[in-house]
């Protein structure tokens, strides 16, 4: 079910609001929760048509998954020296707008990557970037991968 209005919106705006949404979302969940946030947002990604309220919260179940699994790291290998990081980027590529979020966490498990079209968050994501690309001409992508940066 789509909620909110479909509307023009900024993508850097989405994604930064997406972090700040979900590290404080964290912090008041765990007050001991610290991670580093990086971002390198393209100025060019521009204003896309798309229900701004869907793809935030897509945006902040990526990011929260992705604190979990940098924290995840730092507690089961107790390495001195890790300190948590969780990217975020955009990219515009002319047609389309390339999002990365990163994490040095534990990496997705092979039989998650497995399954992944069976994801929920995955058909969430795809049907957002349906509609942007029906509306707008311009998609989203997304790229899922494994292992430690």
């Amino acid at each position: 079910m789509i909620s909110g209005e479909h509307r023009p919106a900024d993508i850097n705006a989405l994604l930064d609001e997406s972090l700040n949404l979900a590290y404080h979302g964290a912090r008041a969940e765990k007050p001991g929760f610290n991670i580093t946030l990086q971002r390198d947002l393209d100025p060019n990604a521009g204003v896309i048509e798309v229900f701004p309220q869907e793809i935030t919260r897509a945006f902040i179940n990526l990011i929260s998954n992705g604190f979990y699994a940098a924290q995840k790291r730092k507690a089961e290998n107790g390495e001195v020296d890790f300190e948590p990081v969780l990217s975020a980027a955009s990219k515009n590529l002319g047609n389309q707008v390339e999002i990365r979020i990163r994490d040095n966490g534990t990496g997705i498990p092979a039989e998650v990557t497995t399954n992944w079209a069976r994801n929920s968050q995955r058909t969430k994501i795809a049907c957002a970037n349906s509609r942007m690309v029906r509306r707008t001409g311009k998609a989203a992508s997304l790229r899922i991968g494994s292992g430690r940066r």
